[in-house]
């Protein structure tokens, strides 16, 4: 089961997102111009058109915050990968090359056709070593289907990206984010 809840889609605007607040503040915007007809009170009006805004206004949040997110990234992989380089010098090519290479192992260790597919939507974000999260020093680690690697040197074999993309796909394939389950799984078939 490829889970599409933590999933970037690479575009402001999402279906799921007018349903729940877009649609919403239209009916509610018609509502209240059908109540301006009607003899009810000011306050009922007011109260109407401020419910319409606040839906419209999240809405607006919404779109606006993703689309300040996608800028951020600064190329995405024929794979649909996207990567934020944080200043890195990597070239298009040598991602590309590693995040096919990273699914083709994955794809004839698990034999699970949707390795590709598991593995869209994931951002790949550099950062300037050391990587510390809660006080411990890594090379990378991911959360939900965003991989967080540092860069040493120059060259892209030597982060811990395709380790990390490994992650998500064990993720996705097993429906479980056992991290000690996944390093067992990757040394035992020798993966990145």
């Amino acid at each position: 089961m490829i889970s599409n809840i933590f999933r970037v889609h690479f575009k402001p605007f999402q279906l799921i997102d007018f349903l729940s607040f877009g649609l919403p503040g239209v009916l509610v915007t018609g509502l209240a111009i059908f109540m301006t007809t009607l003899a009810i009170t000011l306050q009922v009006k007011i109260m109407m058109f401020v419910v319409a805004a606040t839906f419209f206004f999240i809405y607006g949040t919404i779109v606006f915050n993703r689309y300040r997110y996608l800028k951020k990234i600064d190329f995405i992989t024929s794979s649909g990968v996207g990567v934020m380089t944080g200043g890195y010098k990597i070239d298009h090519a040598s991602v590309e090359a590693i995040v096919k290479t990273t699914i083709s192992q994955w794809k004839a260790v698990t034999k699970w056709g949707r390795v590709a597919e598991a593995v869209y939507g994931t951002v790949v974000v550099f950062h300037t070593p050391p990587l510390v999260l809660n006080g411990i020093t890594y090379h990378g680690y991911t959360v939900n289907n965003t991989c967080n690697v540092s860069h040493e040197n120059d060259d892209l074999n030597y982060t811990a990206m395709s380790h990390e993309i490994g992650h998500v796909i064990y993720n996705n394939w097993t429906n479980t984010y056992l991290n000690d389950a996944a390093h067992k799984f990757m040394a035992d078939n020798k993966l990145p």
